[in-house]
């Protein structure tokens, strides 16, 4: 078999394993006042950078939690995300510290960041209007 050719099926099978990612997905419950959310942790670069890209749709129960080794202003983009999104950025003690509600998909190349104003260890991506039909705002407590 020519070495291209088996170049080109260990870059397809990289490609898959970074793709569906190595780790099992794990979830968790995300709890605010009477609230819970299943939510895919995002823990790891590769995780990260995929987030919600290329996914159709998502219950209002459902969600993704970035988790970052360190509290830092971490901006986000809609690039390849389908539909709008409440951002919820989390400090260390699980507090709100920063949301932007209803972030639509971008449709430009390239796509603006979303930049919070405060530092923080942890982003919520829920579906968009989900922070404001919980009431979730700057300050509240979140439980996970």
């Amino acid at each position: 078999m020519p070495k291209y050719l088996i170049s080109f099926f260990v870059l397809v099978l990289i490609l898959v394993v970074f793709w569906f990612g190595v780790v099992k997905k794990e979830k968790e419950i995300v709890r605010f006042q009477n609230y819970y959310f299943e939510v895919e942790l995002a823990q790891n670069y590769w995780q990260r950078a995929k987030g919600l890209m290329f996914k159709k749709d998502m219950e209002e129960n459902q969600g993704m939690l970035f988790v970052f080794p360190k509290s830092g202003l971490y901006n986000f983009w809609m690039k390849n995300v389908k539909f709008p999104l409440d951002l919820i950025w989390i400090d260390q003690e699980k507090k709100i510290v920063d949301l932007k509600l209803q972030q639509q998909p971008c449709l430009s190349n390239p796509c603006s960041a979303i930049k919070p104003k405060a530092k923080a260890r942890y982003v919520l991506e829920l579906k968009g209007g989900m922070a404001s039909k919980t009431g979730m705002t700057v300050g509240s407590q979140l439980e996970f």
